[in-house]
Order: C-alpha cells, then sequence, then structure tokens
C-alpha cells in the first residue's frame, strides 16, 4: 500500500482551504524579499514559509481534496447508474448510446433542477471534475464529451474526449443571461443570413435557446490560433474496428473527410457532417 504523508493531509483539505494555500505562495515570496530588502529579521519564517509552500503545492492536487474526492465518488455512482439505463433499453452501440445521452442533457434530465445550459461565461471549472461540472446545469463542449466518454467506457467502449478545430460560421452568436430580443426578431435577423450551415446553425440554437444575439463574424488572430490549437471538443469512440465521432453539444457525429484523413496533435484538422 502507498503511504503518501502529502495525500494523507491534502484527503483532510477542503477545496477551498486548496484554493488559500496556494495563495500563501506569492505572499511567501514578496515578505521574504521584503525582509531581505529592508534587513528584517522576518526570514526565519517566511524562508522555510518559501521553500515548504512549493514543496506542498508540487506534491498535494486539487484531485485529493476531500470535496473533490467526495464529488468524484458520487459522480462514478452516477455513471455507474447510467449504465442500467442503457441496460434498460438495450442500447450497446456508441451511435445509440450518444443519441439517449445527448437527448437527456439537452431536456435537462442530467443536470441539477433539470435545466441545462451551454455557456462558456458561466460554466464552473474544477479540475478533476470535467464531467461532473455537466451536473450542475451549466457547462462547455470538454466537459459534456467527457461526461460522454465516462459513459462510454463504462459499457466498455474505447473511447477519450478529442480537441477539433470547428470552423467558424459567418455569424457569432453570443449566449446572453437574460433575453435581448424576440423570438420574431431573432428570426428576422436568421432570415437575413445567406451562408446555409450559418443558418441552420442558428437555427437550431435557437431550438433550445432564445436568450442570443446573432451578429456577423468577424475574423481575428484568434481564429488562427484556433485552426492551430483547436477550438471545439468532441468525444471518439471505438468499437469492432469502427471509429466514432461523436459531438454531444451541438447534436452532430461526424467522419474523416477520404481527401484529408488525418488527425494531427490530437485534433480532427477536417471533418464533415455525416
Amino acid at each position: 500500500m502507498e503511504y503518501n504523508v502529502f495525500k494523507i493531509i491534502n484527503s483532510s483539505m477542503s477545496f477551498k482551504s486548496y484554493n488559500k494555500m496556494l495563495k500563501f505562495l506569492p505572499i511567501g515570496a514578496y515578505l521574504n524579499a521584503l525582509s531581505l530588502a529592508v534587513n528584517i529579521n522576518l526570514g526565519s519564517i517566511y524562508s522555510i514559509m518559501w521553500i515548504i509552500i512549493p514543496i506542498m503545492i508540487l506534491n498535494f492536487n486539487v484531485a485529493y481534496t476531500k470535496d473533490v474526492l467526495a464529488v468524484r465518488e458520487i459522480y462514478e455512482d452516477f455513471i455507474k447508474n447510467y449504465a442500467k439505463l442503457n441496460k434498460m433499453f438495450d442500447l450497446s452501440d456508441p451511435v445509440q448510446i450518444y443519441t439517449m445521452f445527448h437527448y437527456l442533457l439537452w431536456k435537462g434530465y442530467l443536470s441539477k433542477d433539470k435545466s441545462f445550459t451551454f455557456s462558456t461565461e458561466r460554466a464552473k471549472e474544477i479540475g478533476y471534475l470535467d464531467g461532473a461540472n455537466v451536473i450542475t446545469g451549466t457547462s462547455i463542449c470538454r466537459q459534456i464529451a467527457l461526461m460522454l466518454r465516462d459513459i462510454l467506457i463504462q459499457e466498455g467502449i474505447s473511447s477519450g474526449a478529442l480537441g477539433v478545430y470547428d470552423k467558424p460560421p459567418t455569424i457569432d452568436i453570443s449566449f446572453l443571461d437574460e433575453s435581448k430580443y424576440s423570438k420574431e426578431e431573432l428570426l428576422d435577423s436568421i432570415n437575413k443570413i445567406t451562408n446555409s450551415e450559418s443558418f441552420d446553425y442558428a437555427m437550431e440554437v435557437l431550438k433550445t435557446n432564445t436568450s442570443i444575439e446573432i451578429k456577423p463574424h468577424r475574423k481575428d488572430i484568434l481564429d488562427l490560433i484556433n485552426s492551430l490549437r483547436g477550438n471545439h471538443c468532441i468525444t471518439f469512440a471505438s468499437k469492432n474496428e469502427k471509429n466514432y465521432f461523436l459531438d454531444p453539444t451541438q447534436g452532430y457525429i461526424y467522419r474523416m473527410r477520404e481527401d484529408k484523413n488525418f488527425i494531427k496533435k490530437n485534433m480532427i484538422k477536417n471533418f464533415q457532417f455525416i
């Protein structure tokens, strides 16, 4: 049995206490530098703190705080219970499992208060709890993809999250906290879109969310960066020597384009809809 004193201490620490500990490092460094600069005998305490805290941070991990461990245990039970649902409906194929998951996700059945919203601004980012974050009711594509991954793995299907470059449409859609436009005004804006893919995209978003704002997309340096490192996350699955590229966030299934069939830097550079 592995004995790690830091893990033992770590597991008795709350998530809040862990974050407070991280803030001590710059404070300790500042006080130590100050004591040396003004020749005040603070160094004996703060020099030690400056040495000990980095060692603690290197050995401690947010994944082992008692709060995160408790949530992970609950989340693992959730995944095991979800498997019972797949068994009840005789779902064993990745596409079948994905279809059910996508329906339950956007209908709010997997979230508290039966309400789910996609939001890059309001989603919580807690390390090692990516899939569990979906249950909060507000999430991003990576968290959604990882929950589906965990569900597929529970079924014995090889799966993982995959970073991809999703070429942006000719419009930008902002998700607002409150509705700014009526549904009729939004439909009027959408009907002016000439690009068919952007039109379909806007109509799909409008089906589930009316708290949006639609503007023409302006290319910038971020588009170039995203094309290199990816801007979206989907779920990859493999069963019976067949590969699946599942996008539970946008509700699509992809396949590799035959003319550019390659994966580079863990990112599908080109894909098309099935």
